[in-house]
């Protein structure tokens, strides 16, 4: 053994330095530095046992990983049911959004074929029975005054006061070989037929005629066409006695105050021909908006606004879009040296010989209480 594998460490238990010293049981050995005794031997690097040491920390980070191991796992688990169960989701949405959708159209689908029913039933009604119709207002023009009525609907009701009607109105200037048909439609009243024509003669202006089937013949809508009254304009303002009675007339709403929830009402009188503006002098009625009449006009005036009439697809003349024919009772009384007018009832809002009112009163009371 060489001298230098002959000498080992030891530590001083004095001074706590390491020193070199002979191999052996040496009691007498001197520290190095501090120069007292000790005996304390370390080993030698050849004489440590070949052992391998696991440290601790590696030991917890083994553990450590096994747990983020099975955290992983775990999350990994929880997004797969996750996204799993939203697929699932998303296939049942997909299935009845679509039949919803399948629904949606074949709904849609019914209405337009239910459309294409009433469009092509309409044209054949139009084709079937404008020339009747067409030979009804001839007849009427051009036959003798006793046989005039035969062309009218309901001619016992309607032919009261029938021959002074026709010769004081405008209707003896109608000419056959002038008069041109410019637009025509039909339209329904609880299940009867109606066909609405509108006519020109040049020089005369534009009216319009309502035909409707009497004993399976289309005749004139009399008290429509001649807005048949039952007293005229020029009574009820100029005459001083009392008179209660239906008149055709037309309406407009001047005025709205919310605050009082009343409204202001102009009435113009009627004409053969459509006007082609309004008389300056209406006579105007104050009523409140919740009362029938006001929830009338206000519903006609609204409807024709949108381009449309009670009945109808289409607007009705006169032609400014917040003038509405309406039939209305109106009564003259003399109260004291004081005549007033007051008007009673909205009959209807259209001027058809027809007891239909136009609007459905009940559903208008629940539109303004439901704030519609």
């Amino acid at each position: 053994m060489s001298a230098e594998q002959q000498l080992s460490w030891y530590h001083c238990g004095h001074c706590g330095q390491l020193f070199r010293s002979e191999l052996g049981e040496k009691y007498s050995r001197a520290c190095a530095h501090c120069g007292k005794k000790t005996h304390i031997k370390l080993q030698s690097s050849a004489e440590q046992p070949e052992t391998v040491a696991i440290p601790l920390f590696e030991t917890e980070a083994s553990s450590h990983s096994t747990d983020r191991k099975k955290r992983n796992l775990g999350i990994l688990k929880v997004v797969l049911i996750w996204l799993v169960l939203m697929t699932i989701a998303l296939l049942i949405h997909r299935y009845f959004r679509g039949l919803a959708i399948e629904e949606e159209m074949a709904e849609l689908e019914v209405l337009k074929q239910q459309k294409r029913e009433v469009v092509e039933r309409d044209r054949k009604i139009l084709e079937e029975s404008l020339a009747s119709c067409h030979q009804a207002l001839v007849g009427l023009i051009s036959a003798d005054l006793k046989d005039k009525t035969q062309f009218i609907w309901n001619p016992t009701e309607s032919s009261k006061g029938f021959e002074h009607t026709f010769e004081s109105g405008k209707f003896s200037l109608l000419d056959v070989n002038e008069i041109q048909r410019v637009s025509e439609e039909t339209f329904q009243i609880e299940g009867e037929t109606f066909i609405e024509t509108h006519w020109m003669q040049s020089g005369l202006g534009e009216f319009d005629a309502v035909f409707r089937k009497d004993n399976g013949k289309w005749k004139l809508d009399w008290k429509h066409f001649s807005r048949a009254s039952d007293f005229d304009w020029i009574s009820l303002i100029e005459e001083d006695g009392e008179v209660d009675g239906e008149m055709r007339v037309l309406a407009k709403i001047t005025e709205t105050d919310n605050d009082h929830q009343t409204m202001k009402i102009a009435v113009f009188p009627n004409g053969f021909l459509d006007p082609v503006e309004l008389p300056e002098e209406p006579i105007v009625f104050a009523v409140d908006q919740s009362s029938d009449e006001g929830l009338l006009i206000k519903a006609a005036v609204d409807l024709k606004k949108a381009g449309r009439s009670a009945f109808r697809r289409n607007a009705i003349s006169p032609k400014t879009t917040d003038v509405v024919r309406v039939r209305a009772r109106i009564r003259r009384v003399r109260v004291g040296d004081i005549v007033k007018i007051e008007l009673k009832q909205v009959v209807a809002c259209h001027w058809i010989d027809s007891g239909v009112v136009g609007f459905d009163l009940s559903e208008l009371r629940d539109d303004l209480f439901s704030g519609k």
